[in-house]
């Protein structure tokens, strides 16, 4: 127990209020911690310490109750193991923003993965899920793990519901990345390269989720509204459903993405095809082999995967977009790199001089667009107050002639001739964002 864990035990002591959970519990709850968020929880008052502990103890004790009712599991879809099997083990891995993980093994020596959901979710949601990575499995070379049963009613033994699927070997490319030598994660961008364009096989006329039953895209989850939308037909209705109508920066936004969307030809990197895009494709979710030239054994995680333009989805892996961040030395100038390197592989495997072409066009990336994506579109659920103050960062920004795409850029990064206090604004209002959402907890 580190010195800081012990304060944190002795002052819940001290205070009393946590007599339901016992000591070994709150314990567990506080080594989960990391040191910043302790020294954070250290100077937090009592309602808060309490209300944060008894939020882990809660999430703890559902864990452990999952655990021992996946051992009583009788219900395993297509999954090959003998009639009446029981699992024997179960060890629970990790939890993602709306479900468990857990990993189950039998006698015979087979093992499965069990994603139990953390909260209700809409049937087609989950179906949506389940028949999008099956479709990937069967009509692209893109390792994903076969799904054995999606089961979406909570009418069972763990009164919840529960995906089964294959699970697929591997170590996450989070744990290896910074070991690995420029050679070795070269292999692997030239893997991702060759499985988006397999993935570009997948072609698609409207912008939403994949339904087997039409063997065609569907309406979607609006994380906004809670609602199904759509299926829509163009990237600028897409653009819409981003930007909240009551709120006056909207308007702007929108005339800056109209405008945009006039000046290109009828056939673009907005129009359709429309291609299925993973939602997250960090390291914590691609398994590699641990070898002298590493290869990609499993892209995981495909939750809420629907269709988009042709832009987002010919696009840098996320962990090497950094382009203008305050990082230093080799790892910036190594992401500098294997960008150059995927977009040589992308060319590559193309599969048609027109399939070139466009993804040249797509590949020439610009701040209108990967702007709206990473400022906007990820964070229209934020209150509103600051929604606001995120859609006057992209106008400010915007209308300076920003460059580049991805990360925070420093005023003395910019070369422009626009009055330097714009961009002052435009810090200034990125600053306080980002204290309000500190003390949200919208980020650590």
């Amino acid at each position: 127990m580190t010195t800081q864990t012990h304060c944190l035990l002795k002052k819940i002591e001290e205070e009393g209020s946590m007599a339901d959970m016992t000591k070994d519990e709150i314990e567990d709850a506080l080594q989960q911690m990391t040191n910043e968020e302790q020294a954070w929880i250290l100077g937090a008052t009592e309602e808060t310490i309490e209300e944060e502990i008894r939020d882990r103890v809660q999430e703890n004790r559902t864990i452990k109750q999952l655990t021992d009712l996946l051992l009583r599991l009788n219900n395993f879809g297509s999954l090959p193991v003998p009639p009446g099997s029981i699992p024997s083990a179960c060890q629970y891995l990790s939890s993602g923003g709306s479900y468990h993980v857990f990993q189950l093994a039998f006698d015979t020596g087979i093992h499965c993965i069990a994603r139990v959901s953390r909260e209700f979710q809409p049937a087609r949601n989950l179906l949506a899920d389940a028949e999008t990575i099956q479709l990937i499995r069967q009509h692209t070379s893109i390792p994903v793990p076969e799904i054995f049963l999606c089961q979406i009613d909570i009418d069972n033994i763990l009164g919840a519901q529960y995906m089964l699927m294959e699970r697929m070997e591997g170590e996450e490319l989070e744990d290896v990345w910074d070991t690995w030598d420029l050679s070795a994660k070269k292999n692997i961008i030239k893997e991702m390269a060759k499985f988006l364009i397999s993935l570009s096989e997948l072609k698609f006329n409207k912008i939403g989720c994949y339904r087997r039953d039409c063997n065609d895209v569907g309406p979607f989850l609006d994380t906004l509204t809670n609602e199904f939308v759509g299926p829509l037909f163009s990237a600028l209705q897409y653009f819409k459903l981003h930007l909240p109508p009551e709120l006056d920066k909207s308007s702007k936004v929108l005339a800056i993405l109209e405008k945009y969307c006039s000046d290109l030809p009828d056939v673009s990197i907005l129009s359709p095809p429309f291609h299925l895009i993973h939602p997250d494709l960090e390291p914590r979710n691609i398994l590699v082999s641990r070898s002298s030239e590493p290869v990609i054994t499993a892209i995981l995680d495909w939750e809420h995967v629907m269709t988009g333009p042709r832009y987002y989805f010919y696009e840098y892996p996320p962990f090497i977009q950094f382009d203008d961040s305050p990082m230093e030395g080799e790892a910036l100038s190594t992401n500098a790199i294997l960008r150059q390197h995927f977009e040589t592989e992308l060319m590559k495997h193309c599969r048609s001089d027109e399939q070139r072409m466009d993804v040249e066009d797509c590949m020439k990336k610009n701040y209108v667009l990967s702007g709206f994506k990473s400022s906007i579109m990820g964070c229209a659920a934020l209150p509103r107050g600051m929604f606001e103050r995120v859609l006057s960062g992209y106008i400010i920004d915007c209308e300076a002639g920003r460059e580049s795409c991805y990360q925070f850029q420093f005023p003395e990064q910019i070369e422009m001739s626009k009055n330097i206090g714009d961009v002052e604004d435009r810090d200034n209002l990125a600053a306080e964002t980002f204290t309000e959402l500190m003390e949200l907890d919208y980020v650590s």
